[in-house]
């Protein structure tokens, strides 16, 4: 699967949200407090898209691809932990 690119109008909104690290066209880059904060609400049963939305993105603008596979990740360290 191709992961969107984006642009520049997009990078400058990104850039915006607090919890964004580093944003390039191809990739954005999140902060500790956002994985952290991320990782509170996945416990608690919150979805990816919804944590996204709620710290902050639009899950359109990122996309679904992004948003699956930072929850995944989420996921699999879960599991590991356990």
């Amino acid at each position: 699967m191709t992961v969107k690119r984006f642009t520049e109008q997009e990078k400058l909104l990104l850039r915006k949200n607090p919890y964004t690290y580093r944003v390039t066209d191809n990739m954005i880059l999140l902060t500790v407090e956002f994985k952290e904060t991320f990782w509170k609400l996945y416990i608690q049963g919150f979805s990816p898209v919804s944590i996204f939305r709620e710290l902050g993105y639009d899950p359109d603008l990122l996309g679904q691809y992004r948003i699956n596979n930072f929850g995944s990740l989420y996921n699999e360290i879960a599991h590991l932990k356990n």
